[in-house]
């Protein structure tokens, strides 16, 4: 299986991966156990597609897309000049392509291209749900904080 892994726009995928998007909710979103049900504000998300500061990568085979990762791009570290950071908004892939390896060729794409816009530094949020820090180890993540929610 031929595994396509690109940078690409939202508004290319946007028929396929709202799909995605809802399945990820429904598999690991904290919201809903706030009782928010799925209600994406997906104009938010074209809009920021179009910014250099927002960068979306895929991998597909042939005409299906199996996963996404989603990055927003912090140019200027408020305490440390020489870091050029970015954050995993989001990351998924579909259940019966884990395990194969996708997911970490996925965020290897994903950091090579970073690289290229100048990051130097990236930061993984990963939900209790689903727990995948195994491949960020190995990937030589490290473990930095921790993250609360509350509901005010």
């Amino acid at each position: 299986m031929l595994i396509e892994y690109t940078s690409t726009s939202l508004t290319e995928i946007a028929d396929k991966i709202l799909p995605l998007i809802k399945n990820h909710y429904d598999e690991i979103s904290i919201f809903k156990d706030y009782g928010y049900e799925f209600d994406p504000l997906i104009e938010s998300y074209h809009a920021s597609s179009q910014s250099e500061f927002f960068k979306v990568y895929t991998a597909k085979f042939e005409d299906e897309l199996l996963g996404y990762v989603f990055f927003c791009i912090y140019p200027n570290h408020p305490h440390c000049r020489k870091i050029k950071m970015a954050m995993m908004d989001m990351i998924y892939l579909d259940p019966k392509y884990r395990g194969k390896g996708i997911g970490k060729s996925l965020l290897e794409c994903a950091h090579k291209d970073l690289k290229t816009h100048g990051v130097n530094m990236v930061i993984a949020a990963m939900s209790k749900k689903y727990d995948f820090s195994e491949m960020l180890n190995s990937m030589d993540y490290k473990l930095m904080d921790y993250l609360f929610i509350k509901e005010i």
